[in-house]
């Protein structure tokens, strides 16, 4: 199978394609044009694996939560690649990949957790259990105030965190035995644990592929 990735909920996005099981991947710097760069390093990858873009036969979508722009430039990318190339399009909630990814090498641990700094004075977080080879959730992205982080999240499992994450909630490595600090959502992660839920689901209805915010939009004016 030739399948795809776009996971573009932080400002680092990053891309994954898979041609018969090798895996190819590309980050974008955070100071790169999202909107510019994201379908010519998808055809730079196209490239390294000596295929065409026109042989994607599935995209899977990273659906945050997370940057307004960057989910919404990657889902407006991925229809519009989708409509171009026929591909079928798996739309992925970027914390279950994150969660999916953690305790599918971890097998010693049952359930994690996902913290996002969603700016603003907010949390994003989420909680998942491991249940028939995918994370079910218990607690799907939720938006909560950062002084109440270690009110609200349950004790003794393990928290996957970035600094930013770590930062907002005011904790750091050393004061959370089970914070797993510096991760970030990854494209591949995207990428396998989308062709699962394909190979069991099949494809997303296309009204379903929505940007996963928690939080209105709010437009700020930028001085010139």
């Amino acid at each position: 199978m030739i399948a795809a990735a776009l996971e573009a909920s932080t400002r680092e996005a990053s891309l994954a394609l898979t041609v018969e099981g090798q895996m190819y991947k590309q980050h974008l710097q955070g100071t790169r044009v999202h909107a510019s760069d994201m379908v010519p390093c998808l055809a730079d990858l196209c490239k390294q694996a000596s295929i065409h873009p026109r042989q994607l036969e599935v995209l899977v979508l990273g659906l945050g939560p997370g940057s307004f722009t960057g989910l919404r430039v990657a889902t407006a990318t991925a229809l519009g690649l989708s409509r171009g190339t026929g591909a079928q399009l798996v739309g992925i909630p970027s914390h279950e990949a994150l969660a999916w990814n953690y305790l599918e090498s971890n097998r010693n641990h049952e359930q994690v957790m996902v913290l996002q700094d969603a700016r603003g004075g907010g949390l994003q977080y989420s909680h998942y259990q491991w249940a028939e080879g995918l994370p079910e959730v218990l607690c799907p992205p939720t938006r909560i105030a950062c002084e109440l982080a270690s009110e609200l999240l349950p004790q003794g499992v393990p928290l996957l965190t970035d600094d930013a994450g770590l930062a907002a909630a005011g904790w750091s490595q050393s004061d959370e035995a089970q914070v797993v600090g510096g991760v970030l959502p990854e494209a591949s992660s995207v990428l396998r644990l989308g062709l699962e839920h394909f190979q069991r689901n099949g494809p997303t209805p296309t009204e379903r592929l929505r940007p996963l915010y928690l939080a209105a939009f709010v437009p700020k004016v930028r001085a010139r």
